[in-house]
Formats: structure tokens, sequence, C-alpha cells
């Protein structure tokens, strides 16, 4: 069989520099080179790919990248700086064209209903406003580096869901187990467990013209059951967004079929598209501020939050003085009076 090589060539900057005259470097596969710069501080990763098999169209441009990445990575750990990927190309050509772009529709906002929401917000049990919040903060973080780091993104719109769900009473009898044996195997054993409650958080709480869109319930499940594993393996395993998760999005579909061993095992997924999961995690979010607002009094919620999350009790040394109500304390004080491990 005809062997095709393409070449890739990675262009990054480190807050490190290059030793003047350094030149071009060979490690392993991979060739790495200054180039000028004001700072020294720009390079470029040379390397080859070939399909070794029969691939989907974009993907070896797209393998090519986090190939690229991983040695980026690699770098970045054994030189302590940050080898940040700047440009590439793959057989001459532009790389970063083949990469879907994760970006939000601009639009007004609406402030009404900002206001609504806030007052349901207001009226939440205390703890869950807490949990609510946390959601927002985590939200918003994964929207912000959906084009840069989709994989943490991922994580955090599940963790987003996890700020309430973990806390959601579930009993045994309110679950159908069927299709969590499906999905782990018969030897699944029935159990209220984290991954249980994210999904039944959600089909609990996602509107019910959403849910109904989503046709089978089974197959939602499944495909939660899938983004929670995703979680745990970039969680326990440092991988990266699976590549089908990338093809849902292209295909503008909620999910793709696919199997993945895992530990020995193999698992079949639906990969759920990125896009679909934010879609589901705002609505879930939403659809539980209106279900639960009403359990407490209107009071304030983010200035309360904010008093609260500086307060900590630090353990002080022995014959540390007397510590007025009020005083405030400076970092000279920590550094002489706080118990620590310097």
């Amino acid at each position: 069989m005809v062997s095709f090589e393409n070449e890739v060539r990675m262009r990054f900057k480190s807050n490190n520099f290059f030793p003047d005259s350094t030149g071009t470097t060979v490690i392993g596969d991979y060739h790495v080179e200054q180039i000028p710069s004001r700072d020294n501080s720009e390079g470029l990763v040379s390397f080859k790919v070939a399909p070794e098999e029969p691939i989907f169209e974009d993907s070896l441009p797209w393998r090519a990248r986090r190939e690229g990445e991983y040695f980026l990575s690699f770098l970045s750990l054994v030189s302590l700086s940050n080898c940040d990927f700047q440009a590439g190309l793959f057989d001459h050509k532009n790389l970063v064209p083949h990469e879907i772009r994760y970006t939000l529709a601009r639009k007004p906002f609406n402030f009404d209903l900002v206001r609504e929401s806030y007052d349901k917000l207001s009226t939440l049990a205390p703890e869950n406003k807490r949990r609510f919040v946390n959601a927002c903060k985590r939200y918003r973080q994964a929207i912000s580096i959906y084009d840069r780091e989709p994989i943490v993104s991922f994580f955090l719109l599940v963790v987003a869901i996890e700020s309430l769900s973990n806390k959601m009473h579930l009993a045994n009898d309110d679950v159908v187990w069927s299709v969590y044996e499906r999905f782990h195997g018969m030897s699944f054993k029935k159990k209220i467990r984290s991954s249980v409650k994210f999904v039944e958080f959600i089909c609990r709480y996602l509107p019910p013209n959403i849910l109904n869109d989503e046709g089978n319930i089974e197959l939602l499940k499944l495909r939660l059951l899938s983004a929670y594993s995703i979680r745990n393996w970039f969680v326990h395993d440092g991988e990266d967004l699976p590549t089908p998760v990338v093809v849902a999005d292209q295909c503008k579909a909620r999910s793709l079929v696919c199997k993945i061993v895992k530990n020995g095992k193999e698992y079949e997924i639906r990969a759920p598209a990125l896009l679909w999961l934010e879609k589901i995690v705002v609505n879930t979010l939403m659809g539980f501020l209106s279900s639960e607002s009403g359990k407490s009094e209107s009071t304030s919620v983010f200035r309360d939050l904010a008093e609260k999350s500086g307060v900590y009790k630090m353990n002080l040394r022995e014959g540390h003085p007397t510590i007025p109500k009020g005083q405030v304390i400076d970092i000279e004080f920590i550094k002489k009076w706080v118990e620590m491990d310097p």
C-alpha cells in the first residue's frame, strides 16, 4: 500500500526563550527550531503524519494538531514553561480551518428575563442559592474557553449540573435501572452514585418542551451517561475530548454512536455534541430555578455569598495576640502568627 506523508509545521510561543544560535534541535520524530522574534520566545515544531487506515476526511489534520499539542504539553512540563500553540500548517495549508469553532451566538440582552430570574434566585432555599451561583460560575468558565479548551468546557458543563445534582434526594425505587444496566452491563450494582444523580437530575428539571423534543428518554439517558463517562475519563485519566464529540457537532447531531475500550472493557457510547450538552445544561438549570424558587423569603444573594466566601477559621500559633472583632489581618500578621507549612 502506498503511504502518503504530510508535513506538519506548528508555530508556538513560550515564556521561556531560545538561547542565541539554537538552530534546529531534533527530539525523537520532532524538529524544533527557533524563529526570529523580538524576545527569542517563538519557535516551530515540524513532523510528519500519514494515514494508516481509512479515516474520516478531516480527521488527519485534526489528529496532526492533537499530536503537536501533545508534544507542546510535554515540552511545557519538562521546560517549566507555557508553550502555547499559535498557528500551524498541514501539507502547506492552514491547519486551523479544519477545526470546528465553538462560539456563542451574538444577541441582545433580555433584561426582563434577567430581572425575573434574579427574583427567582433570591427565593431559592439558602443552600440552593449558593450551589446555583456556583453552577453559574462553572457555566461562565465553560463558555469562556469554548474555542481553546473544549474538553475543559465539556467537563465544566457537567460540573455545573453536579453543583446541584449531588445534593438531590434520590432513592433506589425512584430510578429505572434498565438503562444503567444497558450502558454498564448487567453486573452494574444498583446504587445511587454521582452519575445516576446527574442523569436523573437533568430528566427531572429539563423543561417539558425540551424533554419532549429529545424524544426517546432512554437514548437521552444514554447520551447523558456518555457525557458523564467523558467527564470521568478527563478527571481520572487526563483524556482529551473524544473525536466523535467533534464529529457530532460537525454533523449538527445530538450524538454519535461509537465503541470505546477502557480498562479492558468495551463501552458503546453516544458521544454527545458539545453544543447539545450546553443547551441541555442551560435549560436544566433554568428549569431548576423555576421549579425550586419560592422556597424562602427573598434575600440578597451575591453580597451574602461574597461576604461568606472569604471567612475561614485559621489555626493561630501559641502566644498569638488578642484579635479584636473587625481588626484587619495583613500578610505580615499571617506570616508571624498563623500556623502554616513554610
